[in-house]
């Protein structure tokens, strides 16, 4: 098995040598950015990436007030659509 090699670089090193990070991306590396002595951020490959959820990107807003209301919407006037009637918005 391959294990990727590591670099660990300061925000400005990363910033001033950018280019020379994306090659170590590219060829399948791992970079940390460290910002006083602490990692903040590792910038990884896509193939190393964590893998994607099947979760949706949004929540199904739509379902949420089909089961709390059923197949109807609820009765009564919406707030902003009053405040609007009122010109108070």
């Amino acid at each position: 098995m391959k294990t990727a090699t590591v670099h660990a670089f300061s925000i400005r090193e990363v910033r001033q040598s950018f280019h020379q990070v994306l090659q170590w991306v590219g060829n399948g590396e791992e970079v940390l950015v460290t910002s006083r002595r602490k990692t903040v951020a590792k910038i990884v490959p896509p193939n190393l990436a964590a893998p994607a959820t099947d979760k949706p990107a949004w929540p199904d807003f739509m379902a949420d007030q089909r089961a709390i209301y059923g197949a109807r919407p609820p009765r009564g006037e919406n707030a902003v659509v009053a405040a609007r009637r009122q010109e108070r918005f």
